[in-house]
């Protein structure tokens, strides 16, 4: 232990006795280091011929202090004594070398690597030396043959080496040596026993490089072929004398010095010449192109030839090298499956007629009690049409019908009873005529892996037959699996409740108490009470996500829990494209509907689609308009007639059995009820303006509840979203409606005949100075619709178009609105009159403006100048 400036650490253990060695850098170093070495010698008598004296007399010459570990015993590991350590021992003292012997055995390695440190302070390098033959033909291979081969081979390198690895980690450096063979790395007749723990210490030293790289621990291993104790009677005696132990020691001695950078490597060496060994792999091959399909021993056969083949043969450093060529395998396979899967296409032909289109308005709330409405029902009516959500029905149809979703997720049979309906996006293409033919083609698009769920994207469209094809879009924000505990006296078993959030955020807990339900992990502070649509898989199809209403208290649910088992259940998203044609091969629609597949996932898919057509939050503040309507309680039987037959809809057991108290409404259904209302209140009831809906189901709706309707306008989008007015809950979220232009529908009720709006004198007072101004007011250059209300319904639109100087009662006649102002009728004329600041009533909400707003500073100029009625 002489100290050195700039000392580093080396351990090597060998099969069963320690040395400690310090080596002064001489011709092989360049700098002073410390090496424990340790090497097993059984044989007394010939401990100074073989490889383990070699080591030690190289380390001790080399300056290193020398602890000489060696049973004594015979190489068939029989006997034992002191003899042949004290021989070594003796003989690197009479050179000036530093050593001290121990005679335990390598089972005992904690004692050995003691002896070092009560000698020498320290331990640097362990070399793994000890061995002993019991060779014998497989079949005459004693249970003691195989236990001592392995406890001298194996176990003694391990427990030697644990025993020196906290010392090494201490001081951040560290060498150790294993001993392998060449009848371990390719074997040897009559050496089963000897081979297996030999090919096992390779293992050892791979593994012991790794976790101790990050300590400056190196280890590695040496297959010695030399003249020894174990081989004298083995080797014919010519080779056997060139065999000499002192020309593999420089190598052992190299790889545990301070400057080598060599660890987990196999090293051979013999006769004055070392090499360096590895696994090599072939490139190997596919046996299934597909991961959908199965590997049959033919496969095998079939393929044999490649995977045998070395030409091209790679060493792999790592494991996750390693891994790293099976996820491209695996990715490969996956690829070939879903371009069959996306390359399928499910064709649907469907006849409708007037009764259809009646059919579906009556299923959507179109009535007789709404007049407006009557161009929905009476094919008589001079602009009889269809609704224009009527064109989701070929998509769902198609889908419903086909199977084209059988093969979309590798490897895995789809249940539909596990499919969840969770958006819905619709682009109508050119209007729709009153009958015909359309025929979709529908294909999925994109399958998404959601970890604890999976979207399918389906893209579709809609057209009169000739060059058809359906797109439906099936992609879900978030599912959770909800499991609750309820009270014998509400249920006899745990409840499994499934739900998908429209908030991205993974539920972790959910809890009721009192009637109200807490859940943690998702919006901050968010508290969902009664019927907050913990959801349950539709029992048939493909539907729109449906939930359960939690009871109150007094059904026994009080202090009642849920736990929310996020990321339990894999679940997948695929794309769908329906593509919709009319029977001239015209395009009519597009739809995408997004589906959560329950169980799907976990597949390594994408994540994210650059296919889904995406959902828009409204703007925050107060609705540009609100409708309340209520549904029938025969609604959703009468919407399930236009073709989506799922009986939880409609049966009271299915429904049950879904996990709802009673038949719930199609989320498609809401959604028509929707685009009613924004038809009337921002294109005039005419569909023909209507151009595209996008909208995310979260909650489910019961058949008599009152829907609520909340619109914002933003030029030609209208945002919206869907509450059930008896408990509060938003149905339908992130939902938009985009118009080819914006018109108000006048009410004809919303103003008595007697009744005279006050804004008519002021418009009157204003089209008498745009008459009177013409060439100054055609500077502003633009066109203004005023929408003039009345308890919070339009009762008066007025244009102003300034481009050409024109001023009159009721929608735009030519062109488009530049502006569209909105108030009620008296802040209207306190407006105009100076009394309301237009600052303030546009800060107030009582001042509503969509378009551009640099006409309207121009525009309130003018009036200021006009503001004295």
């Amino acid at each position: 232990m002489d100290g050195r400036s700039q000392s580093s650490t080396v351990q090597t253990q060998s099969q069963h006795s320690p040395i400690s060695v310090n080596i002064d850098d001489v011709a092989l170093m360049s700098s002073q280091c410390r090496f424990t070495y340790f090497g097993f010698f059984r044989q007394a008598a010939k401990l100074h011929e073989g490889l383990g004296r070699a080591y030690a007399l190289l380390f001790a010459e080399r300056g290193a202090s020398v602890v000489v570990n060696d049973l004594g015993g015979g190489r068939h590991g029989d006997g034992s004594s002191t003899k042949a350590a004290d021989i070594v021992v003796q003989e690197i003292r009479s050179k000036g070398g530093k050593a001290a012997a121990n005679y335990n055995s390598v089972e005992d390695g904690e004692k050995i690597i003691q002896t070092a440190l009560d000698n020498f302070g320290r331990i640097d390098v362990v070399v793994n030396n000890a061995g002993i033959l019991r060779d014998r033909s497989f079949a005459r291979i004693s249970n003691t043959d195989w236990d001592l081969i392995q406890q001298v081979h194996l176990k003694g390198t391990f427990k030697t080496t644990q025993a020196a690895w906290p010392h090494f980690r201490k001081q951040n450096y560290g060498r150790v040596i294993v001993t392998s063979s060449n009848s371990g790395l390719y074997g040897n007749f009559g050496q089963a026993n000897y081979a297996a723990a030999k090919i096992g210490v390779v293992g050892l030293s791979s593994t012991l490089a790794i976790e101790g790289r990050k300590n400056n621990i190196h280890c590695n291993a040496i297959v010695p072929t030399a003249a020894s104790r174990m081989t004298e009677d083995i080797l014919p005696p010519d080779f056997f004398a060139e065999l000499k132990p002192e020309l593999i020691a420089p190598v052992v001695v190299w790889l545990c010095h301070e400057s080598c950078s060599e660890t987990g490597s196999i090293i051979e060496a013999a006769a004055g010449w070392a090499g360096k060994s590895y696994l090599v792999r072939s490139q190997g091959s596919l046996l299934r192109s597909k991961i959908t399909d199965n590997v049959t021993p033919e496969d095998v056969k079939e393929h044999w030839g490649t995977v045998t083949d070395m030409s091209n043969a790679k060493h792999y450093p790592s494991i996750a090298d390693v891994s790293a060529t099976l996820t491209v395998a695996l990715e490969e396979m996956k690829a070939n499956a879903q371009s069959d899967s996306l390359s399928k296409v499910a064709t649907n032909s469907l006849s409708y007629d007037k009764r259809d289109i009646i059919l579906y308005s009556l299923g959507v709330g179109a009535s007789l009690n709404n007049p407006e409405d009557l161009k929905y029902l009476y094919e008589g009516h001079e602009a009889f049409s269809a609704l224009p959500t009527f064109l989701i029905i070929p998509a769902i149809t198609t889908l419903l019908g086909a199977n084209i979703i059988g093969d979309v997720f590798p490897g895995k049979d789809i249940d539909l009873t596990k499919m969840l309906h969770g958006e819905q996006y619709l682009e109508v293409i050119r209007p729709l005529e009153t009958s015909g033919e359309l025929v979709s083609k529908a294909r999925v698009v994109d399958v998404l892996d959601k970890g604890s769920g999976a979207a399918i994207l389906v893209d579709g469209s809609s057209s009169i037959p000739s060059s058809p094809s359906l797109s439906l879009d099936f992609r879900c924000s978030l599912f959770i699996l909800v499991a609750s505990k309820v009270p014998q006296t509400v249920m006899s078993s745990t409840a499994i409740y499934s739900s998908y959030m429209q908030s991205g955020a993974n539920l972790c807990h959910v809890s009721s108490s009192h009637g109200r339900v807490k859940v943690r992990g998702a919006d901050k502070g968010a508290v969902y009470g009664p019927g907050c649509g913990f959801m349950k898989g539709p029992t048939c199809g493909s539907v729109e996500g449906h939930g359960w209403e939690l009871a109150s208290t007094g059904s026994g649910l009080s202090g009642s829990s849920a736990l929310v088992a996020a990321g339990s259940i894999q679940t997948a998203a695929s794309s769908l494209t329906v593509d919709t044609f009319d029977e001239n091969g015209n395009q009519v629609a597009y739809n995408q509907v997004t589906t959560f597949a329950i169980g799907m996932g976990g597949f390594g898919g994408k994540r994210t689609s650059d296919k889904a057509v995406d959902i828009a939050n409204a703007p925050a503040r107060a609705p540009d308009a609100t409708v309340t309507e209520k549904t029938s309680l025969d609604q959703a039987a009468i919407y399930r007639l236009s073709g989506d037959w799922n009986p939880l809809h409609i049966d009271q057991d299915m429904a049950t059995l879904g996990g709802y108290r009673r038949p719930i409404l199609h989320g498609l259904c809401t959604l028509g009820f929707s685009a009613r209302h924004i038809l009337q209140r921002f294109a005039n009831n005419d569909s023909s303006k209507f151009k595209a809906i996008k909208a995310r189901f979260s909650k489910p709706v019961l058949p008599g509840q009152t829907l609520q309707t909340n619109m914002w306008h933003e030029g030609s989008r209208i945002h919206f979203e869907t509450k059930v007015l008896e408990s509060g809950y938003t149905v339908i979220g992130g939902a938009y409606v985009d118009l080819t232009e914006t018109v108000p529908f006048l009410r004809t009720n919303n103003v008595s005949a007697t009744e005279t709006l006050k804004s008519e004198a002021v418009f009157d007072a204003f089209k008498k100075r745009i008459e009177a101004n013409l060439e100054k007011v055609k500077k502003i250059n633009g066109v203004f619709q005023y929408n003039i209300t009345v308890g919070g319904n339009t009762a008066g639109s007025w244009t102003i178009d300034l481009k050409k100087g024109v001023l009159y009662k009721g929608p735009v006649k030519e062109g488009k609105v530049d502006c569209t102002l909105t108030m009620s009728d008296p802040d209207f004329v306190d407006l105009f009159a100076g009394k309301l600041n237009p600052q303030m009533a546009f800060m107030q909400g009582k001042l509503k403006v969509a378009g551009n707003l640099m006409l309207v500073q121009k525009l309130s100029g003018l009036m200021k100048e006009q503001s004295k009625l």
